[in-house]
């Protein structure tokens, strides 16, 4: 490069130069030409754009009602997912809770429900929740997109669910493989 200060004649130094400019000063630049003629050079006019990445793909480990695509078991095998619909394909719907009601005294441990006006307390049978389904409901009711499932096992028409620690630490050890989760959700660890 070239910093011109007035001092050189430009025709003498460069027949075909590039000048641009930048803080009140002119640089100029010499280019090789292979053969005579009229040349012309595009410049962008828009800078380099960047590309939108995901940068939180969560994986939900839990259990589901069932586990299967296309007819074949994704049991444990991590499965990329983008709507509640796509879910309920693969995975099912949620667990159905099963309760029992009690003609007791309202307090404020158990939720309570008034019938024909009796106060009776709502007793869920015990190993009786799955919050897979819930949770991902509220992901996707909050803007949610792109997300792994791993299905660790399957409540179906189950009366209960028991959760084991190897299962889940088994379905945890499956995203080891996956480059894009950032995140790992266990919705059932509550339970």
């Amino acid at each position: 490069m070239y910093r011109s200060t007035g001092l050189y004649n430009l025709d003498q130094f460069c027949r075909y130069c590039t000048v641009g400019k930048g803080k009140n000063r002119i640089y100029i630049m010499a280019k090789k030409f292979r053969t005579p003629g009229v040349y012309i050079e595009e410049k962008d006019s828009f800078p380099g754009s960047v590309v939108a990445v995901e940068t939180a793909v969560p994986a939900f480990i839990g259990y589901t009602e069932k586990a299967s695509r296309e007819g074949k078991s994704v049991l444990n095998q991590p499965v990329r997912i983008t709507s509640l619909a796509e879910f309920i394909a693969y995975f099912g719907s949620g667990f159905k809770s099963k309760f029992q009601l009690d003609n007791q005294k309202p307090n404020n441990d158990k939720p309570s429900i008034t019938i024909n006006g009796v106060d009776k307390v709502i007793n869920y049978v015990k190993n009786n929740k799955a919050f897979m389904f819930p949770g991902l409901k509220l992901f996707y009711a909050n803007g949610g997109g792109p997300c792994y499932i791993v299905s660790v096992g399957t409540y179906g028409d189950k009366n209960r669910i028991y959760l084991n620690k190897g299962e889940l630490k088994d379905g945890l050890d499956t995203l080891l493989k996956e480059q894009e989760p950032t995140m790992i959700v266990i919705p059932d660890a509550v339970n």
